[in-house]
């Protein structure tokens, strides 16, 4: 971070290419998530292991970056990188 003026700024090197997302929001969106991962995840893994590891994985993890793509308009198939590993490794993964 830079400070100018009493504001800090990102660094000059993080600005996104092609009208992207910056290294610095990614950042910043994974300390924020991993923060709520801390104080709530834990407490909602201590009510339920199972369930509670599921739900932080949704709505921790997954919601958040959903919801931060959308926001900046980058949500495509691409950017999600969403593609069948065919059925074996399917199979493999249940």
């Amino acid at each position: 971070m830079i400070e100018q003026n009493g504001l800090l700024t990102p660094p000059a090197g993080s600005k996104p290419v092609g009208g992207g997302i910056s290294v610095f929001e990614v950042n910043f969106l994974y300390l924020v998530t991993m923060g709520m991962v801390i104080v709530l995840g834990s407490l909602v893994q201590a009510w339920s292991p199972f369930f509670g590891l599921i739900l932080t994985e949704i709505f921790l993890i997954l919601l958040p970056a959903l919801l931060y793509m959308s926001w900046k308009k980058q949500m495509t198939v691409s950017a999600l990188r969403l593609t069948w590993p065919g059925p074996w490794v399917a199979l493999a993964a249940l």
